[in-house]
């Protein structure tokens, strides 16, 4: 029905492309596309078989500008899998959703993709009746056994897709600013595109913090309807103290209004901004609080670094890519890993 909502409001373009790999195929119908956002409708074909305890997934391979020959890069995908009992209430439907960040989407590109099949622990048909009651809470611990995915590849595909003219986007400028915390965050415009409305907030030099975290929300009607993760996405401008946010839409309903919620903000003193860290007496100065150095393992010229700290609900890399010697000698951090 969504889908529907969404080709009367004609931001649907079909394409109807069927890509083969030996006897198997995939279908992709469907496409929602301007020039900062790609989504995808994929259609499984009936002939292909799934067990009840079976998700299939499709994932990319590579996405190449067919005008350059350059392969696509700079973009981030989210995309869903689909158990049985979705495919039958979505027509076999999957759905993918493409935000380019560093660039814009070319007007015609080649898409490869690999479809696999997860698999999880035993079919319901094949569980016995002794094994189960007839308690729900039990039948879904039993849909969980074995959760250690078994991935079968289908095969691979690969599509050709010629993009209609994109629509241009809708731009105002704002120039608001907001003091939070006693620091500035300037609402600088926003770009409303169909799929969605790219929000671009910038920090003035003369704040007394670095703000390296802006915590999200939209409300509807009362209801915090996106959050996090969930349909709000966003890039950091280091350079240009810009944080650039991508609130997906609600293309396939009717537009209501809605409110962009800031709910925290992530916040560094820059008189904190710099640390020693003594790779001998496993020492921080000035010590950070909630965090404890307590492993160092020196390996070739390199050095591995243990942190225990408090973890937050948001992801971050705790230090700046550069650092340096006694010597002043400048270096880049390789690898951040949290656990």
């Amino acid at each position: 029905k969504s889908l529907s909502n969404a080709i009367e409001n004609e931001y649907v373009q079909e394409v109807d492309l069927t890509a083969w790999d030996g006897k198997e195929r995939l279908i992709l119908p469907y496409v929602i596309a301007d020039e900062k956002n790609l989504v995808i409708f994929y259609q499984l074909p009936q002939e292909l078989e799934q067990a009840s305890n079976e998700y299939v997934n499709i994932f990319v391979k590579s996405m190449t500008n067919r005008i350059t020959g350059e392969k696509i890069e700079g973009y981030i995908y989210g995309t869903s899998s689909l158990s049985i009992e979705a495919r039958e209430e979505n027509d076999g439907l999957i759905q993918q959703r493409y935000h380019f960040i560093e660039d814009v989407l070319p007007m015609s590109i080649e898409l490869e993709v690999t479809v696999e099949i997860e698999t999880h622990g035993l079919p319901l048909d094949e569980v016995s009746t002794e094994e189960v009651s007839q308690d729900e809470a039990t039948l879904e611990i039993v849909k969980e056994i074995s959760r250690e995915a078994n991935l079968k590849k289908v095969g691979t595909f690969t599509f050709q897709i010629d993009f209609e003219e994109f629509a241009d986007p809708i731009t105002y400028e704002m120039h608001e600013t907001y003091t939070i915390q006693g620091q500035k965050v300037i609402l600088e415009e926003l770009n409303i595109y169909p799929t969605g409305t790219e929000v671009i907030f910038t920090f003035p030099n003369n704040n007394t913090a670095w703000i390296n975290g802006l915590d999200l929300a939209v409300e509807q009607d009362g209801e915090i309807v996106l959050k996090g993760n969930n349909g709000i996405s966003a890039t950091l401008d280091e350079e240009n103290n810009m944080r650039r946010v991508y609130i997906e839409s609600d293309y396939f309903g009717e537009p209501k209004e809605q409110q962009l919620l800031i709910k925290e903000i992530g916040l560094l003193d820059k008189e904190e901004e710099y640390i020693t860290v003594d790779l001998n007496k496993k020492t921080v100065t000035p010590n950070i609080a909630g965090t404890e150095l307590i492993e160092v393992t020196k390996i070739e010229g390199k050095a591995f670094l243990v942190f225990s700290t408090i973890v937050s609900d948001h992801g971050f890399g705790m230090f700046s890519n550069e650092y340096s010697d006694e010597a002043g000698n400048a270096y880049m951090l390789q690898e951040q890993v949290s656990s």
